[in-house]
């Protein structure tokens, strides 16, 4: 409503919030001094509910704010941004904060109160961004102290923060060195529980057979979703003696324990873990090798099997070029063949 005319429903509204001629002429006033001229009947009816008056604008930019918005003010009353508050920030330590800084402080409910005990904790020079986030996560002095007590008094900020993001506590603490694992770092332990590592998966690797694990081997066994079940399902197969990087490699190249028993069974022997992830890679299969040993190949190996499947070379085109003289090739022959025939 730059200047026309208020219809009976905007004179309806204006009357429920208590929005009488004064106070109309006084926030247009403001917004003509901000530089606003064309003010709506919401944002009039907003400015009332809120209680904003001229001086609270002033006040702002006596403070330091002077080329704020009508919706920067707006929002720096709903929030209870005042000169008291700004005051009392810059004297904590963040002089000059942008007026969006100050909004963010008072949306996390930062107070000079907190910043005080922070700094009473040993946890100075914080940068706005840092503030915010201890605050976030609900960093107080009582979890710096927690953390203290667990052997961790030198963390830096970030270090404090991901401990709270990710609820590394004493009790977590405890459970991992009841299980061996002793001076962990804050990057280790933070790893540790973003991936759900606790006793009960390292009882489950245990049990399967894995033992001696390092904080790296059991942090990658869980990324992969290794499980016990999967373990004991290769040991069934035929594979005894594996590494953690073992059991990976064939978690990661999707090899079950269905897969490798049908590999053994095709007449392939000495079959690696190596092997195996080969077969996977280059899509070997137990049927593709029968059909290459039913056409004579009784002694096809691992590696046959692999070059086979890398140049496309099938028992189907094998016999192809059999019926066109080509009979008495080996198999590295019948992958010549094809490689020339492609050319």
């Amino acid at each position: 409503m730059p200047g026309g005319k208020l219809s009976g429903d905007d004179l309806k509204e204006l009357t429920i919030h208590g929005v009488d001629t004064k106070a109309i002429q006084e926030y247009r006033q403001l917004a003509a001094d901000l530089g606003e001229n064309d003010l709506r009947l919401d944002e009039i009816v907003e400015m009332k509910i809120h209680d904003i008056h001229i001086d609270y604008a002033k006040a702002l930019a006596k403070s330091g704010f002077k080329d704020l918005t009508m919706q920067d003010i707006l929002n720096a009353k709903i929030h209870e941004v005042d000169p008291d508050y700004i005051k009392q920030v810059n004297a904590m330590g963040y002089p000059g904060l942008s007026f969006d800084d100050l909004l963010t402080f008072k949306i996390h409910d930062i107070s000079p109160e907190y910043i005080q005990s922070l700094k009473q904790a040993g946890i100075n020079d914080l940068s706005a961004d840092e503030l915010v986030n201890m605050s976030i996560h609900d960093v107080t002095p009582e979890t710096i102290a927690e953390f203290k007590k667990m052997g961790y008094s030198d963390m830096s900020n970030d270090d404090i923060i991901n401990f709270s993001i990710h609820e590394v506590d004493a009790d977590f603490l405890a459970e991992m060195r009841r299980e061996g694992f002793t001076d962990l770092s804050t990057d280790e332990l933070v790893n540790l529980k973003i991936h759900e590592v606790d006793p009960g998966y390292l009882a489950e690797m245990r049990k399967a057979g894995l033992t001696d694990l390092s904080n790296d081997d059991i942090v990658n066994l869980r990324i992969h979703e290794v499980d016990a079940d999967y373990i004991l399902g290769m040991r069934k197969a035929g594979f005894s003696d594996f590494s953690t990087d073992d059991v990976i490699n064939l978690k990661i190249h999707d090899v079950d324990a269905d897969f490798v028993g049908q590999m053994y069974k095709s007449g392939l022997k000495d079959l690696s873990i190596d092997d195996i992830v080969n077969c996977a890679i280059h899509d070997v299969n137990p049927e593709q090798i029968k059909g290459f040993q039913q056409i004579g190949f009784k002694d096809i190996d691992i590696d046959d099997a692999v070059n086979l499947q890398i140049h496309d070379v099938t028992p189907e085109f094998i016999q192809s070029m059999r019926k066109k003289g080509f009979k008495d090739l080996d198999l590295d022959g019948y992958i010549e063949l094809k490689i020339r025939s492609e050319e």
